[in-house]
């Protein structure tokens, strides 16, 4: 852990002399010829939160509390090594990284107090002082063009489909969710593959034809999201164990204390092709790319379980599960599965109104899908592993030892296999440059988008969400459980313009969902003076429920303030 503090330490070094060098634009150019450079950014970020948390939520942030500290620098070196061969043209391009999240060590106590944070959430410290901040080789790889062909090897992002906000066809890399400080360079996860594309103009009566394809290796990089820190602020408002949950011995909460989760070790390659066509101004892709599943769905795994016999004598009151497994843990493995993606994507100007449309549509086939568990279920799996001293069987016990509370509540997660339901995704979204009077004489730009989806063979109340209600209406010792909705539709409207000579940049992000209803307005405000981005932006949401996309979020007002150096 000192190695890393070091580490950083020498990194903002760096930054000082880079800020220093950056001034007079000498950072490592390449100024005779221009075949390389260095460049970079330095980008402190402060998150407050402007409304405390919701009752019975996780981690109760407060008004005014500062929950996330965020400094990120990204360093950028890039070569053009010109024609190696002859018709062979090879470029490299690295991209260096590191962040630090203060807010875990001078932030509000839930966030930065471990005595705090163990009356809310379970000691993670560790997992903390592993996440808030990393260094790495975030991209690298090598550009080899001749004529028609571009071949990209290396760690990279690949990115497919129109739409600016929700995606639907761009699945290849997966998302960092981490935190909502993530800088938007970093959102998408660059992953080891091998890339190419063929383009040919004047094909036909086509203006242009193209066919890209991609590989990715699973043995190499089977990598599926970010980790988050357990407790943190920007998670959804899931169930939280207290400790007076902990002191039922009968209660959900002692119930997984004798659970661990396990990743999913899936290493299976992943891998697409689009075919591109260019006609009279339209620009149509056919679509096909297999990825892992988005969600991890949690399932016990019941082959890992190692045969027992129960001694009723020896169970502890106290502790009746876990004594009774004689300190073995069901093992729940965080399962992914391949996913199928078919779809297609289009953009089109439309000159009579001055408007480009975009549009997209896939289908996504063998989604796996949580459905609910309980503890019946889980008896009848382990009843074959379980026996029972002095009795027959495990339902001898249970006699004994009633089940209370537990028999009756929705377990979060699967015994068995695991259901898969296909979903369709659909979008279409709309550009215009416009001048709206009196406000300015710029123009403005505005993106109008809709983006919903369909569960295919949907049956009420039987997809579980990924979280929980924070509370328990119907008091039967758990949190309520959230389903996911068969449909989903959300309209994103986008617009911003600029002022003083295209340095200050006013912009304003609305999202709705429509069912349950949530509201997401993001307004903001970019100033660019010399080689530095002032901003400041605030994130307000308001929801009826847990339900979809945007109502996992609730009441999640929060206002930042960065500020970035370009060198």
């Amino acid at each position: 852990m000192k190695l890393k503090k070091y580490i950083f330490l020498v990194l903002l070094i760096i930054v000082a002399i880079c800020l220093y060098a950056g001034a007079a634009w000498a950072l490592l150019t390449d100024t005779e010829q221009g075949k390389w450079k260095l460049i970079g950014k330095f980008k402190p970020q402060v998150t407050f939160r402007t409304e405390s948390a919701p009752p019975n939520n996780p981690i109760p942030i407060k008004a005014g509390d500062m929950i996330t500290q965020r400094n990120l620098l990204m360093l950028e070196f890039k070569h053009n090594l010109g024609d190696v061969l002859s018709d062979l043209q090879v470029e490299y391009y690295l991209q260096g990284r590191a962040f630090y999240d203060g807010a875990w060590d001078y932030g509000p106590k839930v966030l930065s107090d471990d005595e705090t944070r163990r009356e809310y959430c379970f000691d993670n410290r560790d997992q903390i002082n592993d996440l808030k901040w990393n260094l790495d080789l975030f991209m690298a790889y090598i550009d080899l063009t001749s004529g028609p062909s571009f071949t990209r090897i290396g760690r990279q992002v690949m990115a497919w489909g129109e739409m600016s906000t929700i995606r639907i066809l761009d699945g290849t890399n997966p998302t960092d969710t981490s935190s909502l400080a993530v800088d938007l360079m970093e959102r998408l996860v660059p992953l080891w593959m091998v890339r190419t594309n063929l383009a040919f103009d004047y094909v036909g009566p086509f203006d242009s034809i193209s066919i890209q394809g991609y590989y990715i290796p699973g043995k190499i990089d089977n990598t599926s999201g970010e980790d988050m820190i357990d407790g943190s602020p920007i998670i959804p408002n899931v169930g939280r164990d207290l400790k007076k949950d902990l002191e039922d011995p009968m209660s959900l909460a002692s119930f997984k204390q004798i659970m661990c989760q396990v990743e999913d070790d899936i290493d299976s390659d992943r891998y697409g092709i689009n075919l591109g066509m260019m006609f009279k101004g339209l620009d149509l892709h056919l679509v096909y790319y297999r990825r892992y599943s988005d969600v991890p769905v949690p399932r016990v795994d019941v082959s890992s379980f190692k045969p027992i016999t129960i001694d009723p004598a020896n169970v502890d009151f106290n502790d009746i599960m876990g004594s009774a497994l004689g300190g073995q843990k069901l093992q729940v493995v965080l399962d992914l599965d391949e996913v199928d993606v078919y779809g297609t994507s289009f953009n089109y100007h439309w000159d009579l109104i001055d408007t480009v449309i975009r549009g997209e549509v896939a289908l996504c086939k063998d989604v796996p899908k949580m459905t609910p568990g309980n503890i019946n279920e889980v008896i009848a799996a382990f009843a074959p592993k379980v026996t029972i001293k002095g009795m027959g069987s495990i339902d001898e016990l249970i006699k004994l030892f009633p089940l209370g509370d537990v028999e009756k509540m929705t377990l979060p997660f699967t015994v068995g296999k695991i259901p898969k339901h296909d979903v369709w995704k659909y979008g279409i979204g709309f550009d215009k440059w416009m001048k709206i009077p009196f406000l300015n004489t710029e123009d403005f730009m505005l993106t109008f988008e809709y983006v919903g989806s369909k569960i295919v063979d949907y049956k009420d109340k039987t997809i579980m969400s990924p979280w929980q209600a924070p509370w328990d209406d119907d008091r039967d010792g758990q949190y309520d459980t959230v389903w996911e909705p068969e449909y989903s539709n959300t309209f994103v409207f986008i617009t911003n313009t600029y002022y003083l000579s295209g340095n200050l940049t006013p912009q304003l992000v609305a999202m709705y969902e429509v069912k349950p209803k949530a509201l997401v307005l993001i307004p903001s405000l970019e100033y660019d003076w010399k080689d530095f981005q002032f901003e400041v932006s605030y994130f307000f949401t308001e929801s009826d429920g847990y339900e979809g996309t945007l109502g996992m979020l609730d009441s999640r007002d929060e206002l930042t303030f960065s500020v970035t150096y370009n060198f």
